[in-house]
């Protein structure tokens, strides 16, 4: 009960008749202990949250007893980024100064460890910390990570989409709620002595306190300018076509972008939502991943075992249509898998609200008695793969809500010519003509189709291009791909698969 954990087992008679009959044996032994008394709320609730609480409190000190047990240590690499920001203070007296480092790097706990050592080099001063990010997700990671070097679970609070704090010492904000007046009335420019701002380089602030201060008359956002040239110079799209996805996006609001695997539908999600925007403001797009089990509790708001039983929790979309909402500008809700999930289970009854001309209409929620609205700045691209045999289509109810755009393998484009003479790999060249032509065989293939085309964006990578990048792609994508598709056709798997290796060879 204090742990909030639940378990459903499905038994039937059956299979499991001596199991079932075990279990009722058991519970009507208890209920006729005589040590056990019935339950009455009248007489009985005070008693129970006390033993809920007691109960509790020793759940806690576990966890803080295995917690403080072991010894935490930044690695080497992290250390070194430490040495350096401490010498940036003490010795070149630098008190707003930019980790930059690689993905996977630790910035974050980076961050943390050196907030530690800044409150041990100043034990007789009362620290306040905030810590600023654009989404719920990275907020409560970085709020855990803290909790964990610092040794105590109860370290910071959240403010994010509506949410209020418990206090306003060492908060988690997000970018919108930091800008709110909710935050600016209680709190003074120099309230906080140590803030940390994640993704800077996207969110360029002011600074101005004993370490790194933001305050609210001070904080200055600015984004890369994002056109529809830098689309179409990274997305390999016709001028006509991207026209033509924006103004389906602009006029229904909603769209989804369908194809092969591997034709940049996700890549080109978010560069639309920033062309639309006219900048690459981060803060205004969100990204999540649809699976089967996904529902309407995870997506818009339910119920969510905590500490003291079960509290309503908000979702992502919930969220992010209450930030939205007092902005004048364009948000982007971007849903990877669309089709994997159940939509009507998932959005309930939002699900009409999504529509065009119902945007800014209430409903009344389902776990709650607030009147919801989705705001007419919010905007949907959902992306979905063709290729997946074991998804449903989405139903014809739905298709309504939606337009469809198709997204098809880019070898013929302009751009991706440009890219092909920029990388100079004959070898490359070679692969993506044997490419193209097993895509028509795919395409005339009356159990596949279009839809499993070999999309470009295998091709596209960061690394250099050589012929052992080009092997390792043949044999441990490009081959299985067309093994799962042509499995009860061994001939035609090893057909293409010798084509392809000896397109490289």
């Amino acid at each position: 009960m204090t742990s909030g954990l639940e378990w459903n087992i499905k038994l039937s008679q059956y299979d499991s008749g001596d199991i079932l009959e075990k279990i009722r044996a058991t519970f009507e032994g208890y209920w006729n202990n005589p040590e056990f008394t019935p339950f009455i709320a009248a007489l009985d609730s005070e008693r129970l949250r006390k033993a809920l609480r007691s109960e509790r409190r020793s759940s806690q000190d576990e966890a803080n007893d295995l917690a403080f047990h072991f010894d935490l240590k930044p690695y080497y690499y992290q250390q070194e980024i430490l040495d350096k920001l401490k010498a940036e203070r003490e010795v070149h007296h630098s008190f707003k100064n930019l980790v930059v480092a690689a993905t996977g790097t630790g910035k974050t706990v980076i961050a943390a460890f050196d907030y530690r050592d800044f409150c041990r080099a100043n034990p007789n001063r009362t620290h306040k910390l905030l810590f600023v990010a654009h989404r719920k997700e990275i907020l409560s990671q970085s709020m855990s990570c803290f909790r964990g070097i610092l040794k105590d679970l109860n370290f910071g609070s959240m403010m994010v989409g509506g949410v209020k704090p418990d206090s306003f010492d060492d908060l988690f904000v997000s970018i919108q709620s930091f800008n709110s007046k909710d935050l600016t009335e209680v709190t003074s420019p120099d309230f906080y002595d140590y803030i940390v701002i994640d993704e800077f380089h996207q969110n360029m602030f002011a600074a101005s306190t004993d370490d790194v201060l933001i305050s609210d008359d001070e904080a200055v956002s600015q984004f890369d300018n994002y056109t529809a040239e830098d689309f179409l110079s990274e997305v390999f799209m016709t001028e006509e076509r991207y026209n033509t996805l924006k103004n389906l996006l602009i006029k229904k609001k909603n769209i989804i972008l369908q194809g092969a695997p591997g034709v940049g539908k996700t890549y080109a999600a978010e560069r639309l939502a920033y062309s639309t925007m006219g900048e690459k403001d981060t803060s205004r797009v969100m990204v999540i991943q649809f699976h089967q089990s996904y529902s309407y509790e995870d997506f818009i708001m339910g119920y969510r075992p905590t500490e003291s039983g079960f509290s309503l929790t908000k979702g992502p979309f919930y969220d992010f249509c209450k930030e939205a909402e007092p902005d004048d500008r364009e948000y982007f809700f971007i849903i990877d898998e669309i089709n994997r999930g159940n939509l009507s289970r998932i959005f309930g009854e939002l699900l009409m609200l999504i529509e065009n001309d119902k945007r800014g209409k209430e409903v009344r929620l389902l776990y709650s008695d607030e009147q919801f609205s989705v705001p007419e700045n919010v905007y949907i691209i959902g992306m979905m793969n063709t290729a997946d045999r074991s998804l449903a289509m989405i139903d014809y109810a739905l298709r309504r809500r939606f337009a469809f755009f198709e997204f098809e393998p880019a070898f013929g484009s302009a751009g991706f010519k440009r890219y092909q003479a920029t990388v100079a790999n004959k070898n490359l060249d070679s692969l993506v003509g044997i490419v193209d032509a097993m895509n028509r065989v795919i395409s005339s293939d009356a159990s596949l189709g279009s839809g499993f085309c070999v999309g470009h964006s295998y091709f596209c990578t960061g690394d250099v291009i050589d012929d052992a990048w080009l092997s390792d792609l043949v044999e441990y994508e490009l081959i299985p791909l067309i093994k799962e598709y042509w499995f009860d056709e061994p001939s035609k798997v090893e057909h293409w698969s010798q084509k392809l290796r000896g397109a490289i060879t």
